[in-house]
């Protein structure tokens, strides 16, 4: 049989869209996907130790705000540098923890790429597209920016480039989490109570992956049960399924006096035995599709209260 010819880097950039895809129902439906990869045989053991995300202060980095570098801009010449330093500068003033200087542990990497058009009428269309990378070297986001810049001062200096990272700001808002606003549950505090019935170290990377989702959703979480106004307990469920097995997650939702007030499910068919061992970035994707579900449920039940 000829060899698969699929490099690593976009085997596991096509692995995470898969399991994106797959665990990112928010209208509280499980979603049945498919093993996308299973026409490239043999497939690469995927969740190896090397795998594990980086953690700081027992917490999983929490997205591009809690670190970003930003790389010098490719196809802006000698201009490269001097960009990345004001884009960082300015993601800085909107409270991104951003650097062009250095490499935090477990920062997220934000990639730009210049491409400039023809001269029209005095003026070169500029298009920059921007890439962020998590520290796993999965891409997180894309998004094109475009300018029209004076075909005469090429590459872009001074006032020119601080424009131009100032608009970059602008498209990238989005990818970053600038000017988000997380709707307000009243305060409420939240406690995961556990996972359970996973296989391999699926249970405590689940817990640690989904604490940290639901505090980038803006929730807040209790260490306890006893000062928590919300409990989450969370079920997995392994079966037999054609091509491999089912995994089937379950989100159940209690107030603070133990009645169940929803829940919210993901499963996959993933191949037999594959979440034997580490789970790695897997429990994060999982845990970042579902925290979207969860906080609606709790905004439905304060809603209700109120």
């Amino acid at each position: 049989m000829a060899p698969c010819l699929i490099s690593f880097s976009s085997w596991r950039s096509a692995l995470s869209a898969w399991w994106r895809a797959a665990f990112s129902d928010r209208r509280l439906m499980a979603v049945l996907g498919a093993v996308a990869l299973a026409a490239c045989q043999p497939v690469p053991q995927p969740f190896q130790p090397d795998e594990k995300p980086k953690e700081v202060g027992g917490l999983l980095d929490l997205g591009p705000r809690a670190g970003l570098v930003v790389a010098p801009i490719a196809g802006l010449g000698e201009a490269a540098a001097p960009m990345a330093e004001a884009l960082a500068l300015k993601l800085q003033a909107k409270d991104v923890a951003a650097t062009a200087r250095r490499a935090a542990r477990g920062a997220y990497l934000l990639q730009g790429e210049a491409r400039i058009g023809a001269e029209q009428a005095g003026l070169r269309r500029l298009t920059l597209a921007w890439r962020i990378v998590d520290a796993r070297g999965l891409a997180r986001g894309e998004v094109i920016q475009e300018e029209m810049v004076p075909a005469a001062t090429w590459p872009p200096r001074g006032a020119q480039i601080e424009a131009l990272a100032g608009g970059a700001v602008t498209v990238l808002a989005r990818l970053v989490g600038i000017g988000e606003e997380t709707p307000a549950i009243g305060g409420s505090r939240v406690h995961l109570r556990g996972v359970g019935g996973a296989p391999g170290d699926g249970n405590r990377r689940l817990a640690l992956s989904l604490r940290a989702a639901l505090r980038h959703v803006g929730l807040t979480m209790a260490e306890a049960a006893p000062g928590a106004d919300f409990l989450i307990d969370g079920l997995v469920k392994m079966s037999p399924a054609p091509g491999g097995e089912k995994v089937e997650i379950v989100w159940t939702l209690f107030d603070n006096k133990g009645r169940e007030i929803g829940t919210t499910s993901q499963a996959n068919v993933v191949a037999l035995g594959s979440l034997d061992g580490p789970w790695g970035p897997v429990a994060d994707v999982v845990a970042e599709a579902a925290a979207p579900g969860i906080l609606e449920v709790l905004l439905r039940t304060e809603q209700a209260r109120r």
